[in-house]
This record gives structure tokens, sequence and C-alpha cells, in this order.
């Protein structure tokens, strides 16, 4: 309660500042990870790489105007799964005449905690004029899952943030800036409203609200698309993960992507035929979601742990058994309880020892 409250105080003394939106989000996350490396997303493939991290979003300025998602109606953003159901968001809005499309997805090793945020924008000009376009990544303490954001920096081909280097590009921007709020009193949003770039490449902000942006000055010629590759760490500037080492050699997302496409396809094997394939997509988007929210070989049904026996974690094993590809999870949801005392619902609901040992006998039929 006190991030909100923290959070609507700024709100209200900065109304000039582009605030993310929190209205609508989805989570992306590799299975089995920790929660707190999942990955928040809001409309427009706005972001943060791990919860309490910082907020990451993509604004394009054209003919003097800033477009950024966030001050968007929903109806302005196209918004979807690849496919229908594989975990890669896919965003598309306009800038003006340009149109902005992105591809996120979440991969990395859960056991270690090497987690990785995979970003791909494409600007696109589909007119029969030259454009010149400038793209910021804007970086901000805010956002889907934002935290104490205390320094920024560009340096040796990569942004750092709270001291580490975790943001990697697949080309070098013409520019960066950023600004540290206890100094000025003001945030990265205001100045590219203006389409300017801070001076100051490397700010200390004992606030926690710096702000900064990568900028892109791109042209298109008509018909012409380019695209802009980011990689982000997921917490690699924690202090207890220093075994996490900086990402090397050259960004190839497109290839890691259909590799991630393809270990998707593998694991849901339930195929359905139906005349409306929207009913197969969202079958097959619930085994998505299922699979992304497990922490270890446990079943999480939200950001928040629910318990294992309550009824929404028992149906996620049941669920997980029936898809049969769902590693381990037959044997160790059973596992995951049995050392555990158990108890029923929340709250005033009757929970007594015959619903206890009913969960319990559910979990394991």
């Amino acid at each position: 309660m006190l991030e909100h409250s923290l959070m609507g105080e700024m709100r209200n003394r900065h109304p000039d500042w582009i605030w993310n939106r929190s209205d609508n989000h989805i989570i992306l996350g590799v299975p089995g990870s920790h929660e707190a490396f999942k990955t928040p997303v809001e409309p427009g493939n706005c972001f943060s790489p791990g919860v309490r991290s910082y907020g990451v979003s993509t604004w394009v300025y054209v003919d003097e105007t800033l477009h950024a998602p966030e001050e968007k109606p929903l109806s302005e953003l196209a918004w979807r799964y690849l496919d229908g159901y594989t975990p890669v968001a896919v965003s598309t809005w306009q800038a003006g005449e340009v149109s902005v499309s992105s591809r996120l997805f979440s991969d990395g090793d859960p056991d270690l905690s090497d987690i990785k945020d995979c970003l791909t924008v494409e600007l696109q000009n589909p007119t029969s004029e030259r454009v010149k376009v400038t793209f910021y990544l804007v970086l901000r303490s805010f956002g889907a899952g934002g935290g104490p954001l205390k320094s920024l920096a560009y340096k040796d081909d990569a942004v750092h943030v709270n001291g580490a280097p975790v943001i990697f590009a697949n080309q070098p921007p013409t520019g960066f800036g950023a600004l540290s709020y206890e100094a000025t009193g003001s945030d990265i949003s205001v100045w590219l409203k203006r389409g300017e770039l801070p001076a100051s490449q490397q700010v200390i902000d004992d606030s926690t609200w710096a702000s900064g942006a990568m900028e892109y000055q791109v042209a298109l010629e008509p018909q012409e698309a380019q695209s802009l590759e980011f990689v982000f760490h997921v917490h690699a500037n924690h202090p207890v993960l220093r075994w996490l080492r900086p990402v090397t050699g050259t960004i190839a997302l497109e290839d890691q992507e259909k590799r991630f496409v393809e270990r998707w396809k593998d694991r849901l094997t339930v195929k359905l035929d139906l005349p409306d394939k929207r009913f197969s997509e969202a079958f097959n988007v619930q085994l998505s979601h299922l699979y992304m929210f497990t922490v270890d070989d446990e079943p999480r049904i939200s950001p928040v742990s629910y318990p294992l026996w309550w009824l929404p974690g028992r149906r996620v094993c049941h669920r997980g058994s029936g898809q049969g590809r769902i590693p381990r999870l037959r044997r160790t949801r059973v596992q995951a309880v049995a050392h555990r005392d158990a108890f029923g619902g929340f709250g005033a609901e009757g929970t007594g020892p015959h619903k206890v040992s009913g969960f319990f006998r559910s979990i394991i039929s």
C-alpha cells in the first residue's frame, strides 16, 4: 500500500508526465522460474523485466509529435499472442503514418535464475514519401512492475541500471540521455515530448525516480521497414546473483524466437479440430498460462501465490497432468504438499477436516 500511496502522490504532483496505464496486463514467464522473475506486460508491450525492477516503454517521435502507447486508447493498440497462444506478445500501433510493431518473449534457465526478456521493434513506413523517425527506448522507475531506480548509465555498449549492465541492443543508439529527479524535479517524458534528450549519460538519484532513454534516429524510405532488437537481463543487477554474466556476442532474436516457438509447440501437444479456431487458441493459451505461472514444479494462479491446497491450485495440477508433457508434474505435485500441514480456505469459509482431506485427495488423484 505504501508503494501505491507514493505513486499516487507523484501522479498528483506531476500530471504532465506520461504515466503507465495500469488498466490491463499479462504475465510472461519461464516455466519454473521464481515469481520475481516473471515479466508483467501492459498494452503496447510496455513491460518490466522482473517484478520490482523498472519500466520499459517504446515511444516514437515523428512530425514533432511524441506517440506513446500509454496515452492511446485500447482500441488503437492491437495486442495478441503469436499464433493465438504461443507466449510471444505481439503489439501493433500507429505513430502518425508510421506503423510500430513489437514482439516480446521471456526465455532462459530457471535453475540459475538466468532469465532474459527479448524485444524486437519494427518501424514501417507504408507511405510513398521518405519519413524521419526518432525511436526512444524509455526507462523509468515505474511501469508494469517497477522499482527503485537509483542510477542509470550507458557505457561499454550496455545500459547499466542500479550499477550493473542489464540492457543490450543489436546496434548502438544514436544517443542516450538520463535525468535525476532529485536534481531536476523532472521526468524523461517531459523532455521527449519536445523531441529533446538530456545531455547527461550517467546519473545517480537517491530519490529512486531516475529516468532515461536510448535514442535511435531512423530514416525510412517509402515502404521500408527497420527493426531494432533488445535483450533485458532480468534482475542481473541484484547483489545475490553474482554468477550472472553480461550478454555477449551478436544479438539474433529472430533465430532465438524460432527456437523458442518450436519448444512451446512441443510442450503444447493437445490438438483440437474445431470449426472456430478461437476455441482452440483459448484452450491452448490457458495451458501456456498455467505452465508459465509455475514456480519450480508448483502451480501459481497469480503473481501472488495461492496455497496449493486451494481449489484453483488443484485444478492446475489436474490440467497439467492431463496435458501430460509438463515435466515431472505428476510426481512433484504430491511431493510438494506431502510434508506440509494442510489447511483449508480463507476467511470465514467452512474448512473442516472433511474439506481439507478432500483437497489432498483431489491433488493426489
